[in-house]
């Protein structure tokens, strides 16, 4: 994987396990303790995942659904169209 981004003065580049911030001294020092600060929360906070295996559904019915709810979170910030190609990004088992 491999992505640019750049944030005011700061080029953030993210490799396969490695990630290259360059700018200003301060600027970049600032960058490094946001991602510490986010490294240290992902260890507190490590989300819990459970799987369930779903008997006696509609597959369709299903993907409806989940298409439903991922709009209606995420259709406010600009993300999820609302159409049916998004359905076939979402990938189940």
């Amino acid at each position: 994987m491999e992505a640019i981004a750049r944030i005011n003065n700061v080029q953030i580049e993210i490799l396969e396990d490695v990630i290259v911030v360059r700018g200003r001294k301060e600027d970049v020092d600032r960058v490094l303790q946001i991602i510490e600060q986010i490294e240290t929360q992902s260890v507190q906070f490590k989300p819990e995942i459970e799987i369930y295996f779903l008997k006696h559904i509609d597959s369709t019915a299903l993907s409806d659904m989940i298409l439903q709810v991922y709009n209606q979170a995420f259709g406010r910030l600009g993300r999820g169209d609302g159409d049916s190609a998004a359905a076939g990004r979402m990938r189940c088992c």
